[in-house]
């Protein structure tokens, strides 16, 4: 029987792989757009976390909606509305999101 050790994937995948994989599917899948470079200067200018939805991410929350038809979302946690760019991108002119933010100083 062949050795196949060699194809063992890893039992754990860390930050480092979900990065190189960001970059890999973000260098053919995703094109500057305006808004979103927007928002990103926004959040950094104010001083927000850096806890955005990463642009891979943020182009399967629009692959989601786009794929199940969305016309209503809601979204908990705004921060500088990276993500609710994305999803507001998916959905209908007639569409609407409503989103919900915790702390004042994301909400400004």
């Amino acid at each position: 029987m062949a050795d196949l050790t060699q194809y063992k994937q890893k039992e754990t995948t860390d930050y480092d792989d979900w990065f190189r994989s960001d970059q890999y599917h973000n260098s053919f899948l995703l094109k500057p757009d305006p808004a979103l470079d927007g928002a990103n200067q926004v959040a950094a200018q104010n001083g927000l976390p850096p806890i955005a939805v990463s642009a891979a991410l943020g182009k399967f929350l629009n692959l989601l909606v786009t794929s199940i038809g969305a016309k209503k979302i809601i979204e908990v946690g705004t921060l500088a509305g990276y993500s609710t760019i994305w999803m507001a991108k998916a959905i209908p002119e007639d569409g609407r999101i409503i989103t919900f933010e915790l702390e004042e100083k994301h909400a400004q």
